[in-house]
């Protein structure tokens, strides 16, 4: 949590002290925060009354502690009177400024109750290197959404889906006169160095690769940050890592019970219905991915394959398509112990599972 004089500096870094307690003796003075209703009454042209400015800082200050729909009303009308780009072109440079770090703050502050679509613009736009420049802390602000969710396939779905998006980020990001790339190409680099240790994965890649190294402390930092967010979200540890808390409104499974994520992923395939069995396979190369990116160990896609064997009906044209799909992007990956793990019964004309290769299996 950030003090009123503290969210004058954030917002006003280039004004002397003198000056910003003047802007803090006005906001305590003459600023209010906005609400629904008196939002509404404020049009593009307010933006550059001084009253406005310091209701607003008064309105960052006050909804740091809490979300409440005005935050989402205030966001929308700084997009739209901007056509979405939030460059305000006939503002003067401090106002455009003052516009621009006031939207980065309020939005990431929001980040778990925002909108999806707002949320994917702040992850594959300059509002991300904004943020790491400015100290927010975008990896905290993000997984605060996630605890928001509770079942494991949305966390996935939603962790892939901002990891695809960051890696589609256009901003270009570099010490200017060394290596400049756009944050796309830094995350294609790092999608493409290899290393033996999942937990080092990133600050390997910070210390041995060339093009890194060549960037001054500033930039290796909001390298670094933005590694670690889209790492965490593309190997879903950003989400594994919340083993302690509990969505609100929702309960513990059962009480005492000590399940980490992976057995509750486990959990959840072997408690879903024949459609949920079956989106799930038609979603393989998810599931395939997070198995190659987080290295799972042979034994746990056993208890995987074990689940699936209880589950698939190998009757059904379309569960044995779908399966051996998902059989054979797995061999891609290198896992070739299960490639008989199905077979096709000549006498039977009918696909089995070899059942021997799970002796000694159990969930």
């Amino acid at each position: 949590m950030f003090s009123l004089a503290q969210t004058i500096r954030y917002l006003y870094p280039s004004k002397t002290d003198e000056e910003q307690q003047a802007i803090l003796d006005a906001c305590q003075d003459r600023g209010s925060e906005y609400y629904s209703m008196s939002w509404k009454n404020v049009q593009r042209p307010d933006l550059l009354q001084t009253d406005t400015k310091y209701h607003l800082i008064k309105t960052l200050h006050q909804f740091q502690f809490y979300y409440e729909g005005v935050v989402d009303d205030i966001l929308r009308s700084l997009e739209g009177w901007s056509d979405g780009s939030l460059v305000f072109a006939d503002f003067s440079e401090e106002d455009q400024d003052f516009y621009e770090r006031f939207y980065t703050f309020f939005a990431w502050m929001h980040f778990d109750y925002i909108s999806a679509k707002r949320q994917l613009f702040l992850l594959g736009t300059r509002f991300l290197l904004k943020a790491c420049i400015w100290e927010i802390p975008i990896y905290t602000h993000v997984q605060d959404y996630f605890r928001r969710l509770a079942y494991v396939r949305g966390m996935w779905d939603d962790s892939l889906l901002f990891a695809r998006i960051m890696a589609r980020n256009h901003t270009l990001l570099g010490t200017e006169g060394k290596a400049v790339y756009k944050i796309g190409e830094w995350l294609d680099m790092f999608d493409n160095y290899y290393t033996a240790s999942i937990e080092s994965k990133v600050p390997e890649f910070m210390n041995n690769m060339m093009e890194v190294s060549r960037q001054d402390t500033d930039t290796r930092a909001w390298l670094e940050k933005i590694m670690t967010l889209y790492y965490g979200l593309q190997g879903g540890f950003i989400w594994r890592e919340i083993e302690d808390g509990v969505p609100a409104g929702y309960e513990r499974k059962q009480e005492g019970e000590k399940k980490n994520v992976d057995e509750y992923y486990l959990q959840n395939l072997y408690e879903a219905d024949e459609k949920g069995i079956e989106q799930w396979l038609e979603d393989y190369e998810q599931a395939v991915h997070w198995l190659d990116v987080t290295q799972k160990e042979e034994a746990y896609i056993t208890k995987l394959l074990f689940i699936l064997m209880k589950k698939v009906d190998l009757n059904k044209a379309r569960h044995v398509e779908l399966l051996t799909t998902f059989l054979d992007a797995l061999k891609a990956r290198g896992l070739q112990s299960i490639d008989e793990v199905i077979y096709f019964d000549e006498k039977s004309q009918t696909f089995k599972w070899d059942e021997s290769f799970f002796t000694g299996v159990n969930i």
